[in-house]
């Protein structure tokens, strides 16, 4: 990939190319399309292909430590936010009291809006995932048609 092409069109390549080789792969088995035959480019295709199953692995992985930190990130700031706003209540009229109040509001307001971050973060994740399974049936398909299976 090079440092021009962004990440967008480099998914989109990726998706296409990942289309035509499932097609092919179900016209073989349903008999409507002859057999590919393994060569050297093939190969090294494979190779490239099984590097970036890898690398969306990988990065689903990241996703995924991602959503699980940021979640417990904003539980621990709703749970602080509380015992704030109960602090304010209890301090009375004292300067501590209003900035205790203060800060709950403003831990209020960032939970809500991890929140938000993490409901985007997951649904766009779990929207490729389907793209990701893709590529890895992709790559078993190849690793068929290089056996010669």
């Amino acid at each position: 990939m090079s440092s021009q092409t962004s990440p967008l069109d480099s998914l989109q390549s990726w998706s296409s190319s990942a289309l035509i080789v499932a097609q092919q792969y179900v016209g073989e088995h349903l008999g409507s399309r002859s057999r590919t035959a393994p060569d050297p480019d093939i190969s090294a295709r494979i190779t490239a292909l099984r590097e970036q199953r890898r690398q969306f692995v990988h990065v689903l992985q990241l996703a995924t430590s991602l959503a699980t930190q940021l979640d417990h990130v904003i539980r621990t700031q709703r749970c602080l936010g509380e015992a704030l706003s109960e602090l304010s209540q209890s301090g009375g009229d004292l300067p501590l009291g209003e900035q205790c109040s203060s800060s709950s509001d403003t831990l209020k307001l960032v939970s809500k809006n991890g929140d938000t971050l993490l409901s985007m973060l997951l649904y766009v994740f779990s929207k490729h995932i389907l793209l990701l399974l893709l590529d890895i049936v992709e790559g078993r398909m190849l690793d068929k048609a290089t056996r010669g299976q």
